[in-house]
């Protein structure tokens, strides 16, 4: 089963129904077989000022994922943050991308935390893939 819960929306009832829709297109794109899988997104006032980035993911245990999203952004660019976390919890689900004890690892190479952002093959294939689904996501909504 899979279950999606967005927090920090109590007050955008759209918002939070267009990131459960968005966030469900995404995993039919990215991950269609997962069959099990706890997805929660929160979005967070000041969450960029706190941490110098707009959406974070992370995984918690086997099947269970936490995004984190900046609130302070407009539609396009919540959604493309979102596609982007998303490419994340594919990574983190077929064990891709693992993090933990001081190193990271990508298809079992590891690499070190000193790993500069622009070239951790993770992010390079999570900024890769953001553009092209955040379109897909338009387009499927436009005629869905």
């Amino acid at each position: 089963m899979k279950r999606i819960r967005i927090f920090g929306c109590k007050t955008n009832p759209i918002l939070k129904h267009e990131l459960r829709y968005a966030a469900q297109y995404f995993l039919n794109e990215l991950i269609p077989r997962k069959r099990i899988l706890d997805l929660s997104i929160c979005v967070i006032p000041g969450f960029f000022a706190e941490t110098g980035c707009f959406g974070e993911c992370w995984q918690n245990d086997t099947h269970l994922f936490n995004i984190r999203l900046e609130s302070d952004l407009n539609r396009k660019d919540i959604l493309t943050t979102l596609a982007h976390e998303m490419v994340h919890v594919k990574q983190f689900s077929r064990r891709e991308l693992c993090f933990g004890c001081g190193k990271d690892k990508w298809f079992g190479k590891v690499y070190p935390l000193s790993t500069p952002y622009s070239q951790q093959p993770w992010e390079k294939e999570a900024n890769r893939l953001e553009k092209t689904l955040y379109k897909s996501y338009l387009n499927h909504f436009k005629h869905g």
